[in-house]
């Protein structure tokens, strides 16, 4: 008798012990389940920014082959989104009044190193951004630190930044021109003040004008900005430095 007794105190413990096992692990499963369910959705891949500068080497259908100065070849990949910009040599006869430029100038503000005219296709300096912090409400299931939205736009592929920038001695400064001779330029920046400064023989004068697909021809010099595919580039900006 005694021993059945026993035997019974160790079933009912043996089911008991299972019974708190299978209950701490539906627990568990739940608690998993509730975790996975509240986890924060982890960022997509993105791909990485890539630029490459030199000699356009090779021509075919979507793409060119630039190759820099160390002689490494790279295939850049050409689809609708691609802007194509040309760097146009001007005169100080295009320094007309009522012009809108980009003058790089020295600390002083007494000779023009580089005049950039502005047109409806010429940014305010740069190749533009890539694109900014996301603005506004992320999607549902979005992480909130991947939420991005591109406020970039693609410049000409020169210029000294937007509006007036400092460094290295020199500064851009960007405004209107009152009037203009072959040998100097006399400007209002954006708050209204009046340059003087010598345009000399070493002052490059430039504007950018839209360029075409046609226009990407071997030996022409490019700058390309896009994203990287492998060690291709995809790209978004291709600009044609004369």
């Amino acid at each position: 008798m005694g021993r059945t007794i026993h035997t019974t105190r160790f079933v009912i413990g043996a089911m008991l012990a299972l019974a708190l096992g299978a209950l701490l692990t539906a627990c568990g499963s739940a608690s998993a389940a509730s975790s996975a369910a509240k986890a924060t959705p982890t960022c997509a891949p993105t791909r990485a920014a890539k630029a490459v500068s030199g000699t356009i080497s090779a021509t075919a259908a979507g793409s060119i082959t630039v190759t820099d100065a160390s002689g490494t070849a790279t295939q850049v990949q050409i689809d609708s989104n691609t802007r194509i910009t040309r760097i146009v040599t001007k005169t100080a006869a295009d320094l007309t009044a009522g012009t809108n430029v980009q003058v790089v100038t020295d600390s002083a503000v007494t000779a023009a190193q580089r005049i950039v005219i502005l047109t409806g296709t010429t940014g305010s300096g740069g190749f533009g951004g890539f694109g900014g912090r996301g603005q506004g409400t992320p999607p549902a299931g979005t992480n909130p630190a991947c939420f991005r939205r591109g406020q970039g736009t693609p410049g000409a592929g020169f210029g000294a930044g937007n509006g007036n920038g400092t460094g290295s001695g020199f500064q851009g400064i960007r405004g209107t021109v009152d009037s203009a001779t072959s040998t100097k330029l006399v400007f209002d920046d954006t708050q209204g003040q009046t340059f003087s400064c010598a345009i000399t023989p070493t002052t490059i004068i430039q504007t950018s004008e839209q360029g075409q697909i046609t226009d990407l021809i071997a030996g022409a010099k490019v700058m390309v900005i896009g994203t990287a595919s492998g060690a291709d580039i995809v790209a978004r900006t291709i600009t044609i430095q004369g």
